[in-house]
């Protein structure tokens, strides 16, 4: 017994002093953070004001605590069993600090990364959630080994009998892990694309290990798991069209089929129309690339000239803007041709073929991007 009392006696001897100079921290913090933010606010680095503000003065604090209790129990309590038990807590104590000032510099080095050129081309974000998890369960062991008394090596040896079973309960983690690691490694998807998968479209905002944030056109957001990308029907990604440096343009013209008339040599002033088209578009500046003028079948809306081409711009505002303007030109320029827009109406000439295929709504043929932009009247972000 009185061993005991001398153990517990010795135990407040030590933890006393260490519990009066946290006292004194907590007391002083404010001052001291106030100080450090003010230092930090004066640098033109983002890393040091995230360091602050994940708490690195206090991690460090406590990372000393827990030294200097290591230190402290040993040479006090000479090989007693409060010792034991005390040293044990303070090696546990020691693994979280370190885990946690290993996890506030991770965030720090993120925060410096994201202002360098390559941070959009090539995010690091999901490797980063990579190491924190290896931080978490190298944790974890550590505080396991040091309560239980064994080594880590025997802690992962038993781990590695049971890994079946962790196997077993951890799959989809574990799928949505290596989903993740595949869409990153290959680079299938980056801050800033604009993307299709799903219900969602629009701009990815956030990539990480698990899922891919998405702002749609409507400026609501979506969260897609990584597993998705990689199963199912996909996703499609319009990177390489902004890359190439236009936007794309899919817009039928319908014309007044009762106003196409033959004119010389078997040749229509549709016809004609149509060829004009090819050289307006082949020369206007607005355009970077025409794939082609066609002409579709007829349907209830008239006879439908289709434009597919790609504009210069990379702005959706300017590109919807320079779409609008060479559409207008087109549809004005019918006219002189002797040529009419069409409008929705019971056509004789579609209403006599009833067996005439249906075409498909142009809105569903156009990219879902631009579809979403024009027919819900606002416009997604720009590039």
């Amino acid at each position: 017994m009185d061993v005991i009392l001398k153990d517990l006696t010795t135990s407040v001897a030590v933890i006393a002093p260490i519990f009066i100079l946290h006292l004194l921290f907590r007391r002083f913090r404010e001052p001291i953070m106030q100080r450090m933010h003010r230092a930090v606010s004066q640098t033109d680095n983002p890393w040091d004001d995230v360091l602050v503000e994940r708490g690195i003065i206090q991690a460090c604090w406590h990372f000393l605590s827990s030294l200097a209790l290591q230190i402290a129990f040993p040479l006090l309590l000479h090989h007693t069993l409060m010792e034991t038990v005390l040293t044990r807590l303070a090696v546990v104590y020691t693994a979280v600090n370190v885990a946690w000032i290993a996890n506030i510099g991770l965030f720090g080095f993120l925060a410096w990364y994201a202002t360098l050129p390559i941070a959009k081309r090539l995010p690091i974000r999901a490797y980063v959630q990579v190491v924190r998890i290896l931080t978490v369960a190298v944790t974890v062991l550590v505080a396991v080994s040091a309560l239980s008394g064994r080594s880590v090596v025997t802690l992962v040896g038993a781990l590695g009998a049971s890994a079946a079973i962790i196997l077993l309960i951890t799959r989809d983690s574990i799928s949505s892990l290596v989903s993740g690691l595949q869409v990153l490694a290959s680079g299938m998807v980056r801050v800033g694309d604009w993307i299709q998968v799903g219900t969602a479209d629009g701009e990815v905002i956030d990539v990480t290990l698990q899922a891919i944030e998405i702002r749609n056109w409507d400026r609501t957001v979506s969260y897609v798991p990584m597993s998705q990308l990689l199963s199912g029907e996909g996703f499609r990604n319009y990177r390489n069209q902004l890359e190439q440096g236009g936007m794309y343009i899919l817009k039928p013209i319908y014309v007044d089929i009762s106003t196409v008339i033959n004119e010389v040599n078997n040749s229509s002033n549709l016809t004609k129309y149509r060829r004009w088209i090819e050289d307006y578009l082949a020369n206007d500046s607005r355009i970077n690339y025409v794939q082609y003028v066609r002409q579709l079948p007829m349907d209830r809306l008239g006879m439908p000239i289709e434009i597919s081409a790609f504009s210069v711009h990379t702005d959706w505002s300017k590109h919807e803007k320079a779409e609008a303007d060479i559409l207008d030109d087109l549809i004005c320029a019918m006219n002189q041709f002797q040529l009419k827009p069409s409008h929705a109406r019971a056509d004789p000439l579609w209403q006599a073929s009833p067996d005439a295929p249906a075409q498909p709504d142009v809105a569903e043929s156009r990219a879902p991007a631009e579809r979403a932009s024009t027919d819900a009247g606002s416009h997604p972000p720009s590039s």
